[in-house]
């Protein structure tokens, strides 16, 4: 079967990482549109994108937030959000992700087999509303074998350190999850 390739929104305010990540995608043969902001991916969004990949904390608005105007935007309420990120607590992460309506809240550090999986299940067995439900792998080395498959249910992934990227190409400081915009 041929790999299918999408349009990803890839929302990231650390540019290296945002690069990095660009580059997984683009090598994989996907389009990626990026932005560092929350308020640049409200308007990138409008392009429809197949998936979008948001990180939790933006300099505006926070990813969640994002993803609430989103999904109460009938033009973009079925693009399914990806949500990433160091810091945010995944309890915290995945309940405010369902919340928002997000498909799936993964945590760095990312490998990039994995990053490509996930989008690939998600896009490809994305079907509606979500409900909450925790599905976390904890520690060093945890990783899913398969893509998630999403009927109807957010999925919490963490992952092993990435393979061939820079140290920290994916991760940010240790600290905590802001819900609200920085200041």
């Amino acid at each position: 079967m041929p790999t299918r390739h999408f349009t990803i929104l890839l929302v990231d305010d650390d540019e290296p990482r945002r690069r990095a990540t660009g580059r997984v995608l683009t090598t994989a043969g996907h389009s990626v549109l990026d932005t560092a902001t929350g308020l640049d991916a409200l308007e990138l969004a409008r392009q429809l994108p197949d998936v979008i990949l948001l990180h939790v904390n933006l300099p505006d608005i926070n990813g969640f937030q994002v993803c609430d105007k989103l999904k109460q935007d009938l033009q973009t309420a079925s693009i399914p959000v990806i949500f990433i990120s160091g810091t945010c607590p995944p309890w915290v992460g995945h309940d405010s992700a369902a919340a928002a309506g997000g498909t799936t809240f993964l945590i760095h550090p990312i490998e990039p087999e994995q990053l490509l999986a996930v989008i690939a299940g998600t896009v490809q067995g994305f079907s509606g509303p979500l409900q909450r439900r925790h599905t976390f792998s904890r520690g060093r080395g945890a990783r899913a074998e398969q893509p998630a498959r999403h009927s109807g249910k957010l999925e919490t992934r963490s992952t092993a350190n990435n393979v061939g990227l820079p140290p920290g190409a994916w991760g940010l400081p240790p600290g905590t999850c802001r819900l609200e915009p920085a200041a």
